[in-house]
């Protein structure tokens, strides 16, 4: 599945994020281009979307079962993984899955635990 704007009524609240370089998850309240002006310092929204994407951000939004971490630029690193995983576990999520606008990947399952 492709990260989708749009999966506002599955998503829980606090999952709904930016999440940073270091591992940090940054609420969104309203919309992920909004709260990248904020983040990033820079009016123009789609500017500073791909400003946070260049630098290392990703977006990250949730459905019941799979966390979900989007970036046109890279996967997530080993801070950003972590904490994905710690969210995921804490929340009982079966899966993190990792997509790039182009195709997805499962980069973190239940399964792995076993």
């Amino acid at each position: 599945m492709h990260f989708k704007l749009g999966l506002h009524e599955m998503r829980y609240e606090d999952i709904y994020s930016w999440l940073s370089p270091k591992g940090e998850f940054h609420p969104v309240k309203h919309f992920h281009n909004i709260e990248a002006s904020d983040l990033a310092g820079i009016q123009d929204s789609t500017e500073a979307r791909d400003h946070l994407f260049n630098t290392g951000w990703m977006r990250i939004t949730g459905t019941y079962n799979t966390l979900y971490a989007n970036s046109d630029k890279q996967i997530p690193n080993d801070s950003q993984k972590a904490s994905l995983i710690r969210l995921a576990t804490d929340r009982n999520m079966k899966s993190i899955e990792y997509d790039n606008n182009k195709r997805s990947v499962i980069i973190w399952s239940q399964d792995d635990q076993i």
